[in-house]
């Protein structure tokens, strides 16, 4: 007697003769009388039911959906790795993502653009929706129509400031003081 894995890998249960698998070990799947890994037909795939349906993937990169597993990031944009089509456990932070609880979001200094990729802000600026939509800048620089604009151009003594009319800290090397 032989058993059935020693004419055929990966196979657990032969037919009548040692050519035909019937039934393939885990992660493997009948096709032709072989055994081939569900990934060979389904992309990400890690154990499958047949040809066209996943049960599980590979790894945290790909989430089963509908009997196929998917990239996170269709899901969940600037996801790398995901627990469910909804919950992001990794972020691309290559390209700037962050993780904010469940989902990915640009890093400081960045924002989502139209191409659904993060973009760095203006210079000197810290928060914004776009290139020209500054919402906090550096502590030097208040945002001003969108745009970071010195705080000393905006009042005379003011090294430091949150808007175009709060200054946080004067020059005292020039005698300015903070009042009010």
């Amino acid at each position: 007697c032989s058993n059935c894995s020693s004419f055929l890998s990966n196979c657990v249960a032969c037919g009548s003769t040692t050519s035909t698998c019937l039934t393939c070990a885990t992660g493997y799947i009948v096709n032709n009388s072989v055994c081939n890994t569900c990934a060979t037909f389904l992309t990400g795939c890690s154990t499958c039911a047949s040809t066209t349906v996943c049960t599980a993937c590979l790894n945290n990169g790909y989430v089963l959906s509908s009997g196929t597993c998917r990239l996170c990031n269709v899901f969940i944009n600037g996801c790398l790795n995901c627990s469910s089509t909804s919950v992001c456990t990794v972020c691309d932070s290559a390209n700037f993502f962050s993780l904010n609880g469940s989902y990915c979001v640009c890093s400081p200094g960045y924002f989502l653009n139209s191409s659904q990729r993060c973009q760095q802000c203006a210079t000197n600026c810290t928060n914004c929706v776009s290139p020209l939509s500054c919402i906090n800048c550096i502590s030097t620089f208040a945002p001003v129509n969108g745009v970071c604009t010195i705080c000393s151009n905006l009042m005379t003594g003011c090294l430091q400031c949150t808007s175009n009319v709060s200054c946080t800290m004067c020059d005292s090397a020039s005698q300015y003081i903070l009042s009010g």
